[in-house]
C-alpha cells in the first residue's frame, strides 16, 4: 500500500514541513481501523472533523460538505 507508514513515499514526506499560507484540514473516520489515530493528527490544521465512517471516510455526507466548505 503506498501510503503505508513504512513506504518511502510517506517517509519522505513526514519529513517535508508544511509551506506557510497553506491550510491544512483533516476528516477522519471514527470507525476507521487502518489508520491510527496519532498518525492523522495535523498540529498546524485549520479544521478536524471526525465522521461516523471508516477509511473511506471522505465518502461520508459530512466529510463531503466539509470539503465543499474548504474549496469554497
Amino acid at each position: 500500500m503506498t501510503l503505508s507508514p513504512g513506504q518511502r513515499l510517506m517517509k519522505i514526506s513526514d519529513q517535508l514541513p508544511f509551506t506557510p499560507g497553506t491550510a491544512a484540514h483533516i476528516i477522519t473516520g471514527s470507525m476507521n481501523f487502518v489508520m491510527k489515530r496519532s498518525n492523522t493528527t495535523v498540529v498546524e490544521a485549520e479544521s478536524v472533523i471526525e465522521v461516523p465512517a471508516v477509511h473511506g471516510s471522505f465518502h461520508h455526507s459530512n466529510a463531503v460538505a466539509q470539503i465543499i466548505r474548504i474549496l469554497e
